[in-house]
């Protein structure tokens, strides 16, 4: 639902502040990429040492990392890919054992997925060798942290998913079966901690049904869920994430599930929001006891939803923030007091850049019981 919005030439001068009608205000942190018209994604988002971090992913380039103390105000910590070309993503960020780690996405066959990590956020080294040994693994769907290890798990169009640990941060092991026996699970992009299991959701690269496979150990694996949850048109689950003692996985196609006990599903959002343009969840996160997910959508932009319980939802943002190339919530962090939600562009070579916003302090709070659906905000540094 785009509504048009008219701003005064004094406030967008003072703030850049957006009234998005009916829904919120919504305001900038970051505008154009941090300035570099060929970064079209906030890939990957991480709080580390009170400082939040974001992946910008470049494919005329490559990738950079940027940090900021108080999301105004940002330094550029890694550049030039970590020093590989090929490197044009950073797909995912994760803090494992007092250390940040930051793991590439290549998108084509040539060296292999990186991971590197810092223990300052300035000196940056690579802890793996590339591709894990398999130039077919372009790149990393999502770290996790569990039983002690931290799991990395890959895109590999060739021999199916792997699902890598770590005890140190250096020594890798592979944790499970090509593409959990089948190579058609070609990725795996989301995991998630629940019930003390690892949860792994896959991508069906020639179609079927998405898979969604648990571990209480990083060895014995078992799936838990129908093949796309009974249908083959769900077949990329793009997010997973744990809110009030459920977890809620991503369909990939318009809808969203839940389980308790990590066996049986029940679906919560089957038709995209009312929009089914809306075909899957980029990311979630839960802030201040609310559900937040953040879809794709490539017509009319991306839209932020939020909800108290998984089962009553409502919309927070105007789509793409007012700009329909923002066909993603690319990524999502809860940093301070804000939420922070980073754009995917999908417009004719990636432009206009990506975009970061945020939520503004206490005034997100009761909007949902009240009716009023307070407001958003951020600055453009």
């Amino acid at each position: 639902m785009a509504h048009a919005v008219t701003v005064p030439i004094w406030l967008a001068v003072l703030g850049c502040l957006l009234p998005t009608a009916a829904f919120a205000q919504w305001q900038l942190v970051v505008d154009n990429g941090f300035g570099d018209p060929d970064n079209h994604s906030a890939g990957a988002m991480a709080v580390f040492e009170q400082q939040l971090y974001i992946g910008a992913n470049n494919y005329e380039n490559e990738a950079q990392i940027w940090s900021s103390p108080d999301g105004l105000n940002w330094v550029q910590v890694v550049s030039g890919g970590f020093g590989d070309p090929s490197n044009h993503e950073v797909s995912a960020m994760a803090v494992f054992d007092g250390q940040l780690y930051a793991a590439t996405y290549l998108g084509m066959i040539t060296t292999g997925v990186e991971i590197w990590r810092t223990a300052d956020g300035v000196i940056w080294e690579q802890v793996n060798s590339d591709g894990f040994g398999d130039s077919a693994n372009i790149g990393c769907g999502a770290l996790a942290v569990f039983g002690g290890d931290l799991y990395a798990s890959t895109f590999n169009v060739l021999n199916g998913a792997q699902v890598w640990r770590s005890g140190d941060g250096t020594t890798w092991e592979q944790a499970n079966s090509n593409g959990f026996g089948d190579s058609s699970n070609s990725g795996v992009f989301a995991m998630a901690v629940f019930g003390g299991h690892l949860y792994a959701g896959t991508y069906k690269q020639n179609g079927g049904g998405a898979e969604v496979w648990r571990t209480p150990d990083g060895v014995a694996w078992t799936q838990v869920n129908a093949d796309g949850f009974g249908s083959t048109s769900s077949s990329f689950i793009r997010s997973m994430t744990v809110f009030e003692g459920q977890l809620y996985a991503d369909g990939g196609f318009r809808d969203l599930w839940r389980t308790a006990d990590g066996t049986d599903w029940e679906q919560v959002v089957g038709d995209g929001f009312g929009d089914d343009r809306n075909w899957g969840l980029e990311s979630m996160v839960e802030f201040r006891g609310e559900l937040f997910a953040g879809t794709y959508n490539s017509l009319t932009g991306t839209e932020v939803w939020r909800s108290p319980d998984g089962t009553h939802w409502e919309q927070t943002n105007d789509d793409g923030f007012g700009n329909a190339m923002n066909c993603s919530s690319a990524s999502a962090a809860v940093f301070g007091e804000h939420l922070y939600v980073g754009t995917y562009s999908c417009g004719p070579l990636w432009i206009p850049p990506f975009q970061v916003w945020r939520t503004e302090g206490g005034i997100f709070s009761d909007g949902f019981e009240s009716g009023d659906t307070s407001a958003w905000s951020a600055t453009v540094p």
